[in-house]
């Protein structure tokens, strides 16, 4: 990936992993003066990564296509000096073609890696496919059927591994999601000290940010219909429109009534989504278990002793 004349290289990145606390810090950072941040994920240094992203390519017609850069944000015209400019693209941390590109810049950047309870992550990532119309099955189904979709970007030990073949260990943040909801202050301490900004310049009330707040579709089954009718069609939301055939143009407008409908009939309401199994937790558990064998020494953190009483 080379480097662009137009776009500074950030001076922080949060790089994953998803669903484990990410968004909050990202609006903790974006409400201090001295740091700028794009509103929304980037994937710059992997857009190109096709296991990370393949809903970011379609092939039809003959013609492969891809999505449109996000690297020109809007808030990249904002960056003065004296200010970090930081991004937030929760796919960095599984994909190596996105660690190897942010440390070849000439300015390598300092990375926050965010990590939680690897079970309740891709369980939470689960409900996030469900919600965003990838998903119309169980989640006991999907880890039977493609357990990569869910699993991937928990396998930490394997990611740190990549990482730390590009990084020192002093360029990267480890921050356990359980101690930063238990312990936010402390939390956003150490991540304003790991980037050299005054931590007393955040509004008073920054540690009551919650981003993603819990809610759900009243139905599930409803929900799985719709998904299942728009499934074939869920690439078009990430995809350059410019370049799409004009016959998959008017698809969205298709896919924006069945949206429209289901909503009606299905709304969203706020309340804590369905636990996990308890056998399906104990199943993921004793896997990941084995597979982080040695995890502790690697962060310098009894992450085990959190993540598996």
């Amino acid at each position: 990936m080379n480097e662009q004349a137009n776009k500074p290289s950030p001076d922080f990145v949060i790089c994953g992993a998803m669903k484990c606390g990410t968004t909050s810090l990202h609006h903790m950072l974006d409400s201090h003066p001295n740091v700028l941040i794009p509103a929304k994920e980037v994937h710059y240094y992997n857009e190109c990564d096709i296991v990370q992203h393949p809903d970011f390519s379609t092939f039809h017609d003959g013609v492969w296509r891809g999505r449109r850069s996000l690297a020109n944000n809007s808030t990249l015209d904002k960056v003065v000096e004296g200010n970090l400019y930081g991004e937030d693209s929760t796919t960095y941390l599984a994909s190596e073609v996105a660690i190897r590109s942010l440390s070849k810049l000439s300015k390598k950047p300092k990375l926050i890696v965010m990590l939680r309870q690897p079970s309740k992550r891709a369980y939470s990532q689960y409900w996030h496919l469900v919600n965003s119309g990838r998903v119309s099955q169980s989640f006991e189904k999907v880890i039977m059927n493609n357990p990569l979709l869910l699993l991937d970007r928990s396998m930490y030990k394997r990611q740190l591994d990549v990482i730390y073949k590009y990084f020192e260990p002093s360029e990267v943040l480890i921050v356990v999601f359980e101690n930063f909801v238990v312990k936010p202050e402390e939390e956003l301490d150490r991540v304003a000290k790991f980037l050299n900004i005054d931590v007393s310049l955040f509004p008073a009330n920054i540690i009551r940010t919650h981003s993603n707040a819990s809610s759900r579709y009243l139905s599930t089954s409803l929900l799985f219909i719709k998904n299942k009718l728009l499934r074939e069609h869920a690439f078009i939301k990430y995809q350059d429109k410019s370049l799409l055939p004009k016959k998959y143009k008017y698809l969205r407008y298709y896919n924006a009534l069945i949206e429209r409908l289901h909503n009606l009939v299905n709304p969203r309401v706020n309340s804590s989504l369905p636990p996990m199994k308890n056998n399906t937790k104990k199943y993921l558990d004793d896997y990941f278990k084995k597979e982080f064998e040695g995890i502790n020494s690697v962060l310098d953190i009894d992450v085990t002793s959190i993540w598996f009483k």
